[in-house]
C-alpha cells in the first residue's frame, strides 16, 4: 500500500523524505532514491532546499510519472520494447498512412466533406496531430475506452456519432501496429489488465524493482498511473507526499453562511487540491498527516487559519482587527508595466534588507509574465538583483508557478 504524507508545510514534506533517505536507509548503497514529480522545473528548488537538510545532495534521480511508468513496465514485461510504447509523436505518422486509406469507410461519413483537404499533406498532419492528442488524453484520463474498443466494445453514454469512427480508427491503429509494423501497441489500460493477470500466476523479479520512490504533486498524475503503481506497492516502497492547506475534508463544505464549518475562499480555489485528494481515497494507502498551526499575527496569516482550520471569521459578528501597518497582503495599481516592476524591485530590496528573507525566498507570480521581461531585465540588471526566470521548457512558455510549486 501507498504511505501518504499530509501536509500544509512544504518543509516538513521535504523533511519526511529526509527522515526516510537517513533513517530507512535502501539495502542497496549505490541504487538511486527517485523522486517523481510532474514539473521538472521544480528540481532546482528541490536540490537546495534537500540539500540543506540532508547536508548533502547526491545519488536523487528526478523524473516524470509518464517516462518512470514506461521505463518501469519496459523492465518488468519481456514483450514490450521502446518502440511498443504509446507514443503520441510515433502515433501522428502512422495516423498519417492510416486516415487516407479509410476516410471513405462508412464510419467516417461526416469526414467526407475534408476529403479533399485530407490530399493537403499540412492540413493531414494537422487533424493527426489532433486525433493523436485525443487518443493520448484518453489512454491517460479515460483508459478502460481504448482497451473497449481494441476488443470491439462499445461505451455507454458516449455519443454514438463520435464513438463509431474514433473506436473504428483505433482498432485500425491496433492492428497497422500488428500487420504492418510487425508489433504489438501497449497503452496505459492494457499495462494494467496485464499486471493484474500476471500478479496471479506469477511473481515479479524484485531485483529489477527501485526500493523505494517518493511522489510529489500529484494534481497533474492521471489517476491510471496511480493505479497501476498501486499494483506494485506489494514490490516498491512508494511514498506520496501531499502539501494540503486544510486539515478537514472540504468536499462536502456548505454554502450555508450560518455554519461556521466552511471557508469560501476554500470553497471557491479549492477544487485543484480536491481533486488530488478525491484521486487518493480509493487507493490502499495509510495516511500520516502533520499539520502545523500558524500564529495569527497579520492578515494573511489569519487567513491561512482559517483555511487550516475550515473556518471563515468573515461571516462572524464581531470581526478581527487588523492593524494599519499589516503589510502581509497588499493591492497596488500602476499606471504602467515599468512604474510596477520598479515597485517590485524596491519591495524586494525591503525584504532582504529589513525582514532577513533570502533572494531564493522571493517568488514572482505573473500570469503573462512575457511583458514584463524587458523591463525585469533593465531594471532588475541596473539595480544589480539576481533572479531567475522559470520557463516551461515543453510548453516553450513563463514556468506556471500557482499549479506547480505549491502542491496545493
Amino acid at each position: 500500500m501507498f504511505t501518504i504524507y499530509r501536509s500544509n508545510d512544504l518543509d516538513i514534506l521535504l523533511n519526511l523524505i529526509k527522515y526516510n533517505i537517513l533513517e530507512n536507509p535502501l539495502k542497496n548503497p549505490l541504487r538511486t532514491e527517485i523522486i517523481i514529480l510532474s514539473d521538472l522545473t521544480l528540481i532546482p528548488y528541490l536540490k537546495i532546499n534537500l540539500s540543506k537538510i540532508i547536508g548533502i545532495h547526491a545519488n536523487i534521480n528526478y523524473i516524470n510519472p509518464e517516462r518512470f511508468i514506461w521505463d518501469l513496465f519496459i523492465k518488468i514485461i519481456p514483450k514490450i520494447s521502446k518502440e511498443n510504447i504509446f507514443n503520441k509523436k510515433m502515433i501522428i505518422w502512422q495516423l498519417m498512412s492510416i486516415i487516407p486509406k479509410i476516410i471513405i469507410l462508412p464510419e467516417f461519413k461526416n469526414f467526407k466533406k475534408y476529403l479533399n483537404d485530407i490530399k493537403n499533406i499540412n492540413y493531414l498532419f494537422q487533424i493527426s496531430i489532433q486525433i493523436a492528442n485525443l487518443y493520448d488524453e484518453y489512454q491517460k484520463y479515460r483508459p478502460k475506452w481504448l482497451f473497449l474498443w481494441e476488443n470491439d466494445q462499445k461505451i455507454f453514454l458516449f455519443n454514438d456519432k463520435d464513438q463509431i469512427w474514433q473506436a473504428k480508427l483505433w482498432k485500425k491503429l491496433i492492428i497497422y501496429n500488428k500487420i504492418i509494423l510487425g508489433k504489438q501497441l501497449w497503452y496505459l489500460s492494457k499495462l494494467y489488465n496485464y499486471i493484474i493477470h500476471i500478479q496471479n500466476k506469477k511473481t515479479i523479479k524484485y531485483s529489477i524493482l527501485p526500493e523505494r520512490i517518493f511522489i510529489l504533486e500529484t494534481q497533474n498524475i492521471p489517476l491510471i498511473y496511480l493505479q497501476l503503481l498501486e499494483k506494485l506497492t506489494k514490490y516498491i516502497e512508494i511514498h506520496i507526499l501531499i502539501k494540503n492547506p486544510c486539515i478537514h475534508y472540504w468536499d462536502n463544505i456548505q454554502t450555508n453562511k450560518n455554519d461556521n464549518f466552511n471557508n469560501s475562499l476554500l470553497f471557491s480555489w479549492g477544487n485543484y487540491g480536491l481533486n488530488n485528494i478525491n484521486k487518493l481515497i480509493n487507493l490502499q494507502s495509510r495516511m500520516i498527516e502533520s499539520f502545523v498551526k500558524i500564529k495569527p499575527t497579520n492578515l494573511l496569516n489569519n487567513i491561512q487559519t482559517d483555511i487550516l482550520l475550515l473556518q471563515d471569521h468573515s461571516l462572524l459578528k464581531n470581526k478581527k482587527k487588523i492593524n494599519v501597518s499589516d503589510d502581509s497582503i497588499q493591492i497596488n495599481t500602476f499606471v504602467d508595466l515599468k512604474q510596477e516592476i520598479e515597485f517590485l524591485s524596491i519591495n524586494i530590496i525591503k525584504l532582504i534588507n529589513n525582514k532577513n528573507y533570502f533572494l531564493h525566498d522571493i517568488i514572482v507570480v505573473s500570469p503573462n509574465l512575457d511583458i514584463y521581461l524587458p523591463f525585469i531585465y533593465s531594471i532588475f540588471n541596473k539595480k544589480k538583483l539576481p533572479f531567475n526566470i522559470y520557463l516551461d521548457v515543453n510548453k516553450n512558455n513563463i514556468f506556471n508557478v500557482p499549479d506547480t510549486f505549491f502542491f496545493c
